[in-house]
């Protein structure tokens, strides 16, 4: 979703509803658009055998994150003090990752 904000100089969102993930150039309906090298607009958690929180986490032109992202200036940026934290899963394993402020960089811990 970062690289192609910025590549197309716009926002794009990946969203996750807990079953499946997709990216998005629509920020509004969040209709999904296929991944690259993806065959399906939308990626089937139970199919890579794991699950994850429900999250969508939108990037700008420049690459930065935002929780949340409107046309008006109401848009959530991602903060050391509001982090975006993704719980994911597989078996009795799990791992949060983190999307660093600015750079939108994912670190697990």
């Amino acid at each position: 979703a970062q690289s192609m904000a910025m590549k197309h100089n716009d926002v794009w969102v990946i969203s996750c509803n807990a079953t499946q993930y997709w990216l998005s150039d629509d920020i509004i309906t969040l209709n999904p658009f296929i991944l690259p090298g993806a065959t399906s607009d939308r990626i089937s958690l139970a199919d890579l055998g794991v699950s994850m929180n429900a999250f969508a986490v939108y990037f700008d032109p420049l690459g930065v994150p935002y929780h949340s992202y409107t046309d008006e200036d109401t848009n959530t940026p991602v903060t050391p003090g509001n982090p975006r934290n993704i719980i994911i899963s597989a078996g009795s394993e799990s791992r949060t990752l983190t999307v660093t402020p600015h750079t939108g960089w994912i670190t697990t811990q």
